[in-house]
């Protein structure tokens, strides 16, 4: 397109230059003043090929590139990370460097869940249009929108890990069991939420903490409490500390989840006493 447009805009001055000047010299002339335009059109068109694309309503990613998966092309984005809260301050974190990619499909997924009956989907959906729309606006990261369809899959995971598939895209998500389909397909893929998980502080067995049980356990005698990084904390014998003042208790293992951490504790029997 640059290329074309930049030869029309050559044979402008081309035109008079063959008229004026004789043949042997006019033309020669005229070809190079094309020839300059021509290459110019494709230089200036084509540093501007990503903006040009996105104005007339096309992807912005190539269907087969050189490097694939490569980091500076992006992440494809799915509902579940729009609606987890995290996006917007891990971006300003600097943590995300690469552009944000946001499937047309996943913001109808999330229009549906903003208009469920059910108001923590509905707030919590309504919450990461904001967050997608603070982006766009002001983010440090781009926020783009990706018009590709899927039409061979019905389900949305399945058309975000073909996309990704596709488009030779990583893809972030906080969805474990997405994410074991598209690394199975061959994905790389970006868990936020054990990303978070393995930033916060370290607690090991044998380290003493300080909580507040709130609830009594699934087991009989059990209490449940959280730290203040929301990581679950489950006292085999707490349930009369439930709802008490906070308690003094002795970290006995740590078990990674896909939700986060889960810390297993014990009472401390000189607090307790």
């Amino acid at each position: 397109m640059g290329a074309v447009g930049g030869a029309l805009a050559g044979i402008v001055p081309a035109v008079p230059i063959v008229v004026l000047l004789p043949k042997v010299v006019g033309l020669p002339l005229a070809g190079l003043v094309v020839w300059v335009g021509l290459w110019m059109g494709a230089v200036i068109v084509g540093g501007k090929s990503a903006a040009i694309l996105e104005m007339l309503g096309l992807s912005t990613r190539p269907l087969v590139r050189a490097h694939a998966y490569d980091s500076r092309d992006g992440l494809l984005v799915d509902t579940s990370v729009v609606m987890d809260g995290q996006l917007l301050p891990m971006a300003r974190s600097g943590l995300l460097g690469s552009d944000l990619l946001v499937a047309r499909f996943v913001l109808d997924e999330l229009q549906g869940f903003a208009d469920s009956p059910d108001e923590a989907r509905s707030r919590r959906a309504r919450r990461g249009m904001e967050i997608l729309d603070v982006l766009r606006r002001e983010g440090p990261v781009r926020l783009l929108v990706l018009d590709d369809e899927v039409p061979e899959h019905s389900a949305v995971d399945a058309k975000l890990a073909a996309l990704a598939k596709r488009l030779e895209l990583r893809l972030l998500t906080n969805d474990a069991a997405l994410a074991k389909n598209a690394e199975i397909q061959g994905v790389p893929t970006c868990n936020l939420r054990r990303l978070v998980a393995d930033l916060l502080p370290a607690v090991i067995p044998g380290d003493f903490v300080k909580v507040a049980l709130t609830r009594a356990g699934r087991e009989p005698g059990q209490g449940v409490g959280h730290l203040q990084d929301g990581s679950m904390v489950v006292v085999n014998g707490g349930a009369p500390l439930v709802g008490g003042p906070e308690a003094l208790l002795r970290v006995a293992s740590v078990v990674p989840t896909s939700a986060g951490r889960l810390v297993f504790a014990a009472i401390d029997q000189a607090d307790a006493e």
